[in-house]
């Protein structure tokens, strides 16, 4: 593989085919050692939530913009993920608006450990949540069962639906009708458009960093750096991935030589 770069030596983007459809923020490169606030002992930390931190930021942003569409909390599908995570560490620092992590029985323990969630529940007893709550939903997840499950209990108290991600691959949502609101896929490019208009690229990037950096200092009581080397480990991560069985702690690095 080779990338076709684009840009100055502190950052690039790859403009390569493999990631033309990729959004902007999944394309980009920076060298952490022009980064002043680049920290080498949780190098490991950065490398792994940077790249999906971005998303969760924006989507916190746009809700907070958008004052939740009048909803009391959020529901957050596929809890444990990291992308999840690091949105309810945002959305945990904004106060007054609950978060509710929907999960495993399997991850329940994790997710609940991480306090950042003011409540935690199994998908399994969703009909068991405040259905007269004014809510909305951050679906990670993707799955067809949740979505419908949420939406039938919620009915006309679910104030938004709001698709990122897909950590349910298995079950996918398709076009079956729902109670409303609409699915939106959330476009993040919009929203870190729209702040860097109204903030100025600047102020927008101070406030990325500095929300992130305290996703880092959080990050060693919930993340454990799982190396892995060759063919071998990665297919080990790779199945572990595919089967839902790794460890919701574990962030995996995979190197195809011997250096960890």
């Amino acid at each position: 593989m080779y990338f076709e770069a684009q840009g100055a030596s502190s950052a690039f983007r790859d403009a390569g085919p493999h990631r033309t459809n990729r959004a902007v923020v999944h394309t980009g490169f920076r060298n952490v050692a022009d980064d002043p606030d680049f920290r080498p002992e949780l190098a490991n930390e950065y490398l792994l939530l940077w790249g999906m931190f971005m998303t969760s930021f924006l989507a916190d942003d746009y809700l907070a913009d958008n004052n939740f569409h009048g909803a009391q909390q959020t529901l957050v599908t596929s809890a444990s993920s990291k992308t999840s995570i690091s949105l309810a560490a945002c959305l945990a620092k904004r106060g007054g608006h609950r978060a509710v992590g929907l999960t495993s029985e399997r991850n329940r323990a994790f997710v609940e450990g991480l306090g950042l969630y003011d409540q935690v529940t199994t998908y399994d007893e969703i009909d068991q949540l405040d259905s007269s709550a004014a809510s909305g939903m951050v679906d990670m997840a993707g799955s067809g069962t949740v979505r419908t499950n949420v939406h039938n209990h919620f009915a006309d108290n679910l104030q938004y639906s709001l698709t990122v991600g897909a950590t349910h691959w298995e079950d996918m949502a398709g076009e079956a009708a729902l109670p409303d609101p609409t699915p939106e896929m959330f476009f993040a490019p919009g929203q870190s458009a729209k702040r860097a208009k109204e903030w100025g690229p600047d102020e927008l990037g101070c406030r990325v960093d500095g929300a992130f950096a305290s996703l880092l200092d959080s990050s060693s009581g919930w993340l454990t750096v799982d190396h892995r080397t060759g063919a071998d480990g990665m297919q080990q991560v790779y199945d572990q991935l595919v089967n839902g069985t790794a460890d919701p702690s574990s962030g995996f690095i995979v190197s195809m030589g011997d250096a960890t």
